[in-house]
């Protein structure tokens, strides 16, 4: 668990409003060097705990919704890659309240694998958002949740495998289980501007706390309010809402702004020179700074005054003072004919105020601070001593008039300057803001100057040429090995792109894939993905090359009596029909087929499947709702509960992934047994964990498929029923899948379409399984032996089940 830094952006241009929906407006915020100012609401941070990006997840989709009109509306759903340009840990997240409480359901899911993205993780709460403060809201995805979260609903959302209205705590109590996703809102900490996002100071709230943070930056605009927005600098102007007039929906409205705690790992722009460097830049001293999410430039940090100039010392750049004849206020002689009156300014330096030239048959004599011109020769310097002046170095000489004065100023080398205080002056090299001698040196991070010494060997920048692919770094030229956010593999582990010291980037130590991921893909474009797959897991052929990831229950239909089909070849006796030592499911005609799994040993899944089927009904008894992922409606082991279906006599179908009574009939049912009555069929998915010696271990749990509610209503009966469900359970990696069909009488209720039946129907009658299309062979069977009305078409007789895997992952 690592902290953060507290810095924020925010963008320039007014964005479009999101949305208005019950009131409320999303928008988003990015890019500012300001912090932003405090607002009522939630301040939403993302956090990792145990988990890092992109070896345990590549993806963050962020999902808040209000709640209106008993259920929950979306205000904001978007995804962000990480880590890339986009996305980078850490990040902070706003939400701006409006007059009225307001409750708000957020969840934060982590996603691997681009292609067919998995979710691994979800931190899910619901909590009211404060009007009179501005609250700290932390989201935890903690590897304590790895697994606790599903694909599932009709249209295929994340979804925790808790029961509604909980999901997978953080940390706390009751760290890695199930709890509650309310979060009471008088418990969150107030947000103090400026706070530290450090997970040592995150607090516990609903078993949550922090630890790093994930930015969210799409590069959207900002909106904060209507006509109001900020520039690059944080400063408020003016702007007009592009979703029109929706100023008077603000008053009642909530606005969530994305805005990131930092900036992409490697900006995007190039720096112009190395952050704590300085130089001289005419009369100004520079640093080289780098804003908040910005790239290092110079920046003027110091103005010379006007007797001042920039030099370079043994330390580092400052403003000193011109050197000229002038040591003290009062008059000094130039030369043999200029006196020169002399000053001081407010930054202490002496200069000259005014300089004249001596009347003739007089000449400039005396020291300073009395020199003046007179028609008396006198000395005004001592001989041999320097001063600087007229553009140049002065020398002390005896002049023809028999006195000791400055003679015509001597120019410096093109690369040097006149410096030194009067008496002791002389022409020294300027120090080249690049170069200190005659080896290369680096202008900036990405350019290499050539250096040379002159006649003085004063060093100064012969030229100077841009790093091609790389950056300059100790006088030389590196070259870049990968380009950022790209990623390789290196003996099975990922190693990504990271930019070093000398500013090139390069593969960093690589790190090893978490639990149930492996690195695949090409150099560049390499990642941690899944090893959970339904292929994986559940793709393995059996001994007739089937899977059941897409798997068939077909009952036959060899000949015909009234409304049945015969499920056995002419001629053959129906087995054990009439043994009761047996089972009622084991009696009669029996086709049953195994699958093998793929995984792990020893690791257990959570699989989705999903059935879609056109069956008799089965009454069954001693089920549990133990581990049901339908615990509101499960009952006695029937996971739609004991009441009449509603969609019982339905002749429409419609494949069902999440509960719809009133469209499709969920059949399904856990443990127990068939009821000993009549002799309607038994439809059967039993889990095997493998055995030490790697074949069909222990039973762990059985599923019956067509299972309907023992009523006033009679559904065992000559008819045939639509059934569409998904359900998700725990499987064994290495163990085995068995799919049973059981036919006490040897007799089925044929597939004749709607209503009850005491006669056969024309073979083109009947209901048909949308889309499906039935194998030439199955169980190594020709189906159209197996189905004598219509071979391998639809409809099917006698009845079929349709069974997918929709999803996986690890427990």
């Amino acid at each position: 668990m690592g902290g953060a830094r507290n810095t924020r952006r925010r963008l320039g241009r007014a964005a479009a409003l999101g949305s208005l929906v019950g009131g409320l407006a999303v928008a988003m915020a990015a890019c500012s060097t300001s912090p932003p100012e405090v607002f009522n609401g939630l301040e939403l941070i993302v956090a990792t705990d145990g988990l890092n990006a992109p070896a345990d997840f590549d993806d963050i989709r962020l999902e808040i919704r209000e709640q209106a009109d008993g259920g929950w509306s979306t205000l904001w759903n978007r995804d962000y890659v990480v880590p890339s340009t986009e996305a980078m840990l850490p990040a902070a997240f706003t939400l701006l309240a409006g007059p009225t409480p307001r409750e708000v359901l957020i969840s934060v899911t982590a996603f691997k694998g681009q292609a067919s993205p998995l979710p691994v993780v979800q931190r899910v709460v619901q909590v009211q958002v404060p009007t009179d403060r501005l609250a700290d809201m932390w989201l935890v995805l903690s590897r304590e949740c790895v697994g606790q979260v599903v694909i599932a609903g009709a249209e295929g959302e994340p979804t925790p495998t808790c029961t509604p209205g909980q999901s997978c705590q953080p940390l706390g109590p009751t760290r890695g289980r199930c709890g509650s996703n309310e979060v009471d809102v008088t418990t969150l900490p107030t947000y103090v501007p400026g706070q530290d996002f450090d997970a040592a100071g995150a607090p516990m709230v609903g078993g949550d706390a922090a630890t790093e943070s994930m930015a969210g930056d799409d590069g959207g605009d900002s909106t904060l309010g209507p006509g109001v927005e900020e520039d690059a600098a944080g400063a408020s102007t003016d702007a007009t809402l592009a979703d029109g007039d929706a100023t008077d929906a603000w008053a009642d409205s909530m606005v969530a702004q994305i805005v990131p705690d930092s900036a992409p790992d490697g900006p995007t722009c190039t720096a112009a020179c190395t952050v704590g460097l300085t130089q001289c830049s005419g009369t100004d001293v520079q640093t080289c700074q780098a804003p908040p999410g910005g790239c290092a430039r110079w920046v003027t940090t110091a103005t010379c005054g006007v007797n001042q100039t920039c030099q370079i010392g043994d330390a580092a750049p400052s403003c000193t003072c011109k050197a000229n004849s002038c040591t003290e206020v009062g008059t000094v002689c130039e030369d043999g004919q200029t006196l020169a009156t002399c000053a001081q300014d407010n930054s202490g330096c002496f200069y000259t105020a005014s300089a004249s030239a001596c009347p003739a048959n007089q000449s400039c004599s005396g020291m300073a601070p009395t020199a003046a011109c007179s028609s008396t020769c006198t000395n005004s310097c001592v001989q041999s001593q320097t001063v600087c002046g007229s553009g140049g170095l002065k020398t002390c000489t005896l002049g023809t008039n028999g006195c000791l004065s400055y003679g015509a100023a001597m120019p410096c080398g093109m690369h040097q300057s006149c410096t030194g205080s009067t008496g002791s002056a002389a022409c020294t090299c300027n120090t080249d803001p690049i170069c200190r001698g005659a080896s290369a040196a680096c202008a900036n991070p990405t350019t290499l100057a050539t250096c040379a010494n002159d006649a003085q060997n004063c060093p100064y920048e012969v030229s100077s040429a841009q790093c091609a692919n790389g950056a300059c770094s100790a006088g030389a030229c590196c070259t870049n090995a990968c380009t950022q956010g790209q990623a390789k593999c290196i003996n099975g582990n990922l190693a990504t792109c990271t930019q070093g010291t000398n500013g090139c980037w390069s593969y960093g130590p690589p790190a090893s894939c978490s639990v149930n991921f492996a690195c695949t893909g090409p150099d560049g474009s390499a990642a941690c993905t899944s090893t959970v797959t339904v292929a994986n897991i559940f793709g393995m052929p059996n001994m007739f090359n089937e899977q059941v990831s897409d798997s068939l229950i077909l009952l036959p239909c060899y000949n015909t009596a009234a409304q049945d089909c015969i499920v056995i070849a002419s001629g053959t006796a129906c087995p054990n029909q009439n043994n009761m030592a047996l089972p009622y499911e084991d009696r009669g005609a029996q086709f049953n087929e195994s699958f093998p799994l793929g995984g792990t040993v020893g690791q257990m899944y959570m699989a989705s499947f999903h059935v879609d089927g056109i069956t008799e009904a089965k009454y069954y008894e001693n089920g549990t709702c133990q581990g049901s992922d339908t615990p509101a409606t499960c009952a006695a082991g029937r996971a739609a509960g004991l009441g009449d279906p509603p969609a019982a006599t339905t002749n429409t179908f419609m494949s069902c992934t999440a509960p719809n009574p009133s469209q499709c009939n969920d059949t399904w049912y856990t443990g127990g047994d068939p009821i000993d009555y009549e002799f309607y069929k038994v439809y059967k998915l039993t889990v095997y964990a493998p055995s030490p010696d790697g074949g069909v271990g222990a039973e762990v749990q059985h599923y019956y498929l067509n299972s309907f509610p023992k009523t006033a209503t009679t559904y065992e009966t000559h008819s045939t029923y639509f059934v569409s469900y998904s359900h998700t359970i725990p499987v064994p990696g290495g163990g085995t899948i068995e799919l049973k069909a059981g036919d006490t009488s040897c007799h089925a209720i044929d597939n004749c379409g709607p209503g009850t039946f005491i006669q056969t129907c024309l073979p083109n009658v009947g209901r048909q399984l949308p889309g499906l299309a039935i194998p030439s062979m199955h169980m190594g069977l020709s189906t159209s032996t197996l189905n004598f009305r219509t071979g391998a078409a639809q409809p099917w007789h006698s009845q079929i089940f349709h069974v997918t895997v929709t999803a996986v992952t690890g427990m």
